[in-house]
């Protein structure tokens, strides 16, 4: 696991978790399907894995609010999940 910081406030985060976000971070500003993120961090294309994606999304939108992130992961209903950095 890793730790992500925000000033003095962090969060340890599993290796799912640093990936997610390590994905958002490299397509800043682009909306990313659950397919997407879930081939990229999974490694596979099968629906009846996406809740993977949501719930792995979840503890990472709670971790960026715990520790005073400026950044959010906004949800595009049916579309897929967007980073921003807090300044758009």
């Amino acid at each position: 696991s890793s730790t992500l910081w925000c000033e003095q406030n962090s969060v340890r985060l599993s290796e799912k978790e640093l990936r997610i976000l390590e994905y958002l971070i490299a397509n800043l500003g682009r909306i990313l399907t659950r397919e997407q993120l879930a081939a990229k961090i999974w490694g596979y294309d099968n629906e009846a894995e996406y809740n993977n994606v949501e719930v792995h999304m979840s503890f990472a939108r709670k971790k960026l609010s715990f520790i005073g992130s400026k950044a959010e992961i906004k949800a595009k209903r049916g579309v897929g999940y967007e980073l921003r950095d807090g300044h758009v």
